[in-house]
Formats: structure tokens, C-alpha cells, sequence
């Protein structure tokens, strides 16, 4: 009987976790959209023509095809992705912008680092990269106020992008996260970085196609649901009793 019980408990232990917890959170997730940018804030559109972007605190995107893995199943799809600027997210420190991508599925990102530009001087010289700086955003992380955008020439015109770190949170199980990094860019065909920077400086903001990729950086993160928590404390009572009525059957 000491037996049957053992192989119960341990039953309930280890196999109910695998079946309860779900599948990890896996793949990359690239999304596209378009944005209204300037040199501190970027208000991204919730369509193609921007029209109302400055007005509204959000915007949209669609999955591309190219998702992998948990991201696979909302190719074509739409979500929405919150504004940012460099006063609200500056770069280098640690923030916590939950909803910053909302998915149609109900699983979000929440955003928890916009990274340093790791650019040069602007205009950059040929085969190197450039970050523009700001005065206000000069701190104990960011000596140089360094904004978070990296600028590069190219064959056919001029690139810009940054990096951001985010947490993925789904809603299948309830509370498993994930760790990953995010990249943005866009591409400027017949521009070099110096005329985009003039654009910015003599309009204030230029609008702009993007595309982002997020990958995952660390293993997922499971919090049990309180009926899995429930039968994983069942399984170790009975490992627990077992124990105990072999010990007191020695005495």
C-alpha cells in the first residue's frame, strides 16, 4: 500500500507540472507599421498616413510572416504599440512600460530598457555609425546624452535603428514571461544620414516605415496556477505521510 501511494505522489509531483504549465514561450516576433519620428520621440500610426498619429498615445502593426514559434499563429494580424520619448524612456534606464506592444491574442511586451546609441559624432564617416546626442538626457548612465539611435550609411541611402529590452507576458498560462530584446529599423532609399538629420532638424519629425524583430534572450519563466499549485502540495503530503508511517512503523 506504502508502495501505490509513493508512485501516486510522485505521479502528481512530476508529471502534472508538464502537462499544466503549457508549451515555453519561443520564436521571434516581427512586426511592422509606420511612425511620425524625431530626434527624442517616436509616435507610431494606426495606419500608413499617420494622420492622427501626434494626436493619440499609440499606434498599430501587423505581425509579419516571418514569426516563429508562439508567434507563428498571428501572422497577419494586428496590435497596438504605445508611443515613446526620450523624457518618459530615456535612454539607458531601467522603466517599466507595461502594454508597450498588445498583441490581438491579449499577450503583451512591456518595455524595460531603451539601450544607449553606441554611434559616433553625426554625420558618421564612411563605414561607421552615428548617434545623435541630447543635453537633457546627460546623466550618470548616459554621460554623453546620448540619444538611442544609431545611424549608418549605406549603398542606397541611410539606415536608422534601436534596441530596446522587454519582458513578453502571456496570457496562456497566466503569468509566464520571457525575456527579449527588441530591434527597430527603418531604411531611407537616397539619403545619406547628413540629409535625414536635416529633414529632422528643418521639419521636426519625418514619417516613416519600421519593422522590429524580437528575439528571446533568457528561458521562460512559469508562475503555477493556483490548481496546479494545489496537486503538486497534495503529491508531497503523501510523499510526506508515506515517510512518516514508514518511520513510525520502526519505532
Amino acid at each position: 500500500m506504502r508502495t501505490r501511494l509513493v508512485l501516486i505522489a510522485v505521479a502528481i509531483v512530476v508529471l502534472v507540472p508538464l502537462s499544466v504549465f503549457g508549451d515555453p514561450v519561443t520564436g521571434d516576433l516581427d512586426i511592422a507599421g509606420s511612425v511620425v519620428a524625431t530626434l527624442t520621440s517616436l509616435d507610431f500610426c494606426s495606419s500608413s498616413s499617420c494622420a492622427s498619429a501626434t494626436s493619440s498615445t499609440s499606434g498599430a502593426f501587423t505581425v509579419q510572416s516571418s514569426s516563429t514559434g508562439t508567434w507563428a499563429g498571428l501572422n497577419g494580424t494586428s496590435g497596438t504599440i504605445l508611443d515613446i520619448s526620450n523624457s518618459s524612456t530615456p535612454p539607458g534606464a531601467t522603466v517599466s512600460l507595461s502594454d508597450f506592444l498588445t498583441l490581438s491574442n491579449g499577450d503583451t511586451f512591456t518595455l524595460t530598457e531603451l539601450d544607449i546609441g553606441t554611434g559616433g559624432t553625426c554625420p558618421p564617416t564612411s563605414g561607421t555609425t552615428c548617434t545623435p546626442t541630447d543635453p537633457a538626457l546627460v546623466s550618470s548612465v548616459d554621460p554623453l546624452g546620448k540619444t538611442g539611435t544609431i545611424f549608418e550609411n549605406t549603398a542606397t541611402g541611410s539606415t536608422a535603428e534601436f534596441s530596446i529590452d522587454a519582458l513578453a507576458v502571456v496570457t496562456t498560462p497566466s503569468g509566464q514571461t520571457t525575456d527579449y530584446t527588441g530591434t527597430f529599423s527603418a531604411t531611407f532609399d537616397g539619403k545619406t544620414v547628413a540629409q535625414v538629420l536635416g529633414d529632422l532638424s528643418s521639419a521636426g519629425s519625418i514619417q516613416t516605415a519600421f519593422s522590429a524583430t524580437f528575439t528571446p534572450v533568457s528561458t521562460t519563466t512559469v508562475v503555477p496556477e493556483p490548481g496546479t499549485a494545489s496537486l503538486i502540495a497534495a503529491g508531497l503530503l503523501l510523499l510526506g505521510g508515506a515517510g512518516l508511517r514508514r518511520r513510525f512503523s520502526h519505532c
